[in-house]
């Protein structure tokens, strides 16, 4: 029996599979060793699903770095190499940005390995530029950019790679212009309105980006891969294939580790680090909190000015869930200025979460601990009591959404009552979250905070300047900041 050619093997695999087909265009492009990665299958097999016609609307959203573009050029040379008579349209930025890229496109179409492939797909004389590049059999594929000229060139297939700069994203007008001309412009260039296809392949910026623009209509499949996972996830690398990624789990360990990641957040700041790295866009004003509502300090007022230590706990939904986090904010009641001094945010099974409420009080000598009275938390108050906890516990059983307690808590921040330090190594998260609020993925932090804000409104209005020393047995019920 004859052994099988390992050579022509391998070029059927290269012909046969986009995944080591892409494999292959990145080695060709990349002047370092190409470490390959399951979200490297996962981009692939949502791009080859475009080329087979299974999506025609894609979304992908990936941090810089993550090789998006390569999959965008080999995406291009696998639909030309299969179908040489296909007309696809690229759409970037700028014409640098667009004209790198068609460079790129080029090198793998006359690399030796992608003509002995695909020997019917061949660069015609009759145009070979920056802006357009012309197959013998008839297809192309077209430059164009979003800050110039779109021709009047139809196509079947649209790949819209960084549809605009960092530096502009935070302009309005610079995002309308880009989601216009999307809406206006290129959707309308389909040759077959029926089975053209469109990708959009960023880093997010900004909810009102082209990205956050066409998922708002609806209709969109969405490939989104933080750097560091959000929540659990089951991604799709294949058909009926998926690849599980847990809460915390980082996107490419051995490009980029946790210290790499820390040393962007600090580099970028919070806000930026959210949206481009973690695709997760937050409007630098701030949703229904506005940051240019808080107060901030360098310094604590002195002693003498009083004021009483408060503690407001939210804990994971399931007692012992890995996957979720405790919460407790502490503050520094003076009147009706509440500063906020420490952010705790562990995951902790319950009876190490039982041992820290009562050492995190001793702390900070807390007079005051609330606990949400749900889940974990209806079980702490009455073992907590039973061992005498030195602080007052006072239970919480929130009424309303999420939305309406904050809503009801965000009056005490428009005011300018609230006050953060200046600088705490916490603060980062906190902003973020904050300011993404009611989008946020995760919302302990802000729970924790209407949950204090909306206690201290109805409980100072309602009992003076002191400390309340509530009735043990009872559970305070607060609806729109009213305790009732």
């Amino acid at each position: 029996m004859t052994e099988p050619d390992p050579h022509r093997v391998f070029q059927a695999l290269l012909r046969s599979d986009f995944r080591a087909f892409a494999a292959k265009v990145a080695q060709t492009l990349n002047a370092e060793p190409f470490l390959l990665d399951w979200h490297h299958d996962a981009l692939a097999y949502h791009l080859d699903c475009i080329r087979t016609g299974e999506l025609s609307r894609l979304v992908i959203n990936l941090p810089p770095r993550a090789a998006k573009s390569i999959y965008a050029i080999a995406l291009c040379a696998f639909i030309h190499g299969h179908t040489p008579t296909k007309k696809i349209a690229c759409l970037s930025y700028a014409a640098d940005l667009a004209g790198k890229l068609t460079r790129d496109y080029r090198t793998v179409l006359n690399a030796p390995w992608y003509r002995a492939l695909f020997p019917g797909t061949r660069i015609s004389a009759e145009k070979n530029t920056e802006a357009e590049i012309v197959l013998t059999a008839g297809g192309y594929r077209l430059a164009w950019t979003t800050a110039g000229t779109i021709t009047g060139r139809g196509a079947d297939i649209v790949i819209i790679d960084d549809p605009i700069k960092a530096e502009e994203a935070f302009s309005e007008t610079s995002r309308n212009k880009v989601n216009e001309a999307v809406d206006g412009t290129v959707l309308s260039r389909f040759d077959d309105k029926k089975t053209g296809a469109v990708v959009v392949i960023m880093q997010r910026f900004h909810p009102e980006d082209l990205s956050g623009h066409v998922l708002a209509k609806g209709g969109w499949t969405h490939l989104s891969l933080p750097a560091i996972a959000i929540e659990d996830q089951y991604v799709p690398i294949g058909p009926d294939r998926y690849h599980p990624r847990r809460a915390g789990d980082l996107l490419h360990p051995e490009r980029e580790g946790l210290a790499e990641y820390d040393r962007m957040r600090i580099d970028m700041g919070a806000m930026r680090f959210s949206a481009q790295v973690q695709q997760s866009p937050v409007p630098p004003e701030g949703n229904l909190i506005k940051w240019a509502w808080m107060e901030f300090y360098d310094t604590l007022p002195p002693p003498e000015e009083g004021g009483h230590i408060v503690q407001s706990w939210d804990t994971a939904s399931v007692p012992g869930e890995s996957n979720s986090y405790n919460v407790c904010l502490t503050f520094r009641r003076i009147r009706d200025r509440h500063y906020l001094l420490h952010v705790l945010r562990e995951q902790m099974i319950y009876p190490d979460l039982k041992r820290r409420i009562v050492s995190h009080a001793q702390e900070w000598k807390a007079s005051t601990v609330l606990i949400e009275h749900a889940a974990a938390g209806a079980m702490l108050i009455p073992d907590l009591r039973r061992d005498g906890v030195g602080p007052d516990l006072i239970a919480i059983k929130a009424q309303g959404d999420k939305f309406m307690r904050m809503h009801d808590a965000s009056t005490t921040i428009e005011a300018r009552n609230l006050y953060l330090p200046r600088d705490a190594p916490w603060m980062g998260e906190f902003q973020t979250e904050l300011l993404q609020f009611p989008h946020s993925a995760k919302n302990d932090q802000i729970d924790a905070l209407s949950q204090y804000l909306n206690w201290a409104k109805a409980n100072y209005a309602a009992w003076g300047d002191g400390p309340h020393n509530p009735n043990y047995d009872s559970v305070q019920v607060f609806v729109g900041g009213v305790r009732i």
